[in-house]
């Protein structure tokens, strides 16, 4: 499928030099784009991220696809967190690796282990609320979440919530291990 050009090789499609190993990111956008219409995640959001993701992609393993449900199998529960449960799985088809040309398919590397996280829908919901009402949580961790009922938890600890326009970017607060990854680095909550 490449001519050897360098260590990427070259797309004997358009002829480019790859961004990746057998991958060429001006073509394979193009088989992405023409699937975009073949899958949803049932929300505008999630699917315009995955599809930027494609787009962009100048290797497979930066590659982000919805996975429809029914194509894990063995799925196992393994734990419960603060969030939600964990579960252990396979996915079936496995991950982009490339495009095959004469099958005019993705070539994948199938039957991937894999986690699945369910998340606590009123946990969800109440954050919502909380940034629908214009505030940060600041603190918001497991810790901070108690389950009344299998289906209710209540967030707690709103002792350094405060309305997003008064968001200090100089200043962070709550507890490290907790806090998103980019928050230490820039001092912003998201």
């Amino acid at each position: 499928m490449y001519t050897t050009v360098g260590e990427l090789g070259k797309c004997k499609k358009c002829q480019k030099i790859n961004t990746g190993k057998q991958w060429c990111n001006t073509c394979n956008s193009e088989k992405f784009q023409c699937e975009f219409n073949n899958w949803t995640s049932g929300d505008i959001e999630i699917d315009k991220y995955i599809q930027q993701t494609q787009l962009n992609a100048t290797k497979y393993e930066e590659v982000i696809e919805w996975i429809p449900f029914d194509k894990f199998n063995n799925i196992e529960y393994h734990a419960k967190g603060g969030f939600g449960k964990v579960f252990k799985a396979t996915w079936s088809d496995g991950h982009i690796i490339s495009w095959n040309s004469e099958k005019k398919i993705w070539k994948r590397s199938p039957h991937i282990d894999v986690c699945l996280k369910s998340l606590n829908t009123s946990t969800s919901l109440g954050l919502d609320r909380i940034h629908k009402r214009g505030l940060i949580h600041k603190d918001f961790h497991c810790g901070n979440i108690f389950n009344e009922t299998k289906i209710s938890s209540y967030i707690t600890d709103f002792g350094l919530c405060q309305p997003i326009s008064q968001n200090d970017k100089e200043k962070i607060y709550g507890v490290i291990p907790y806090m998103a990854p980019e928050t230490p680095n820039r001092g912003e909550y998201t």
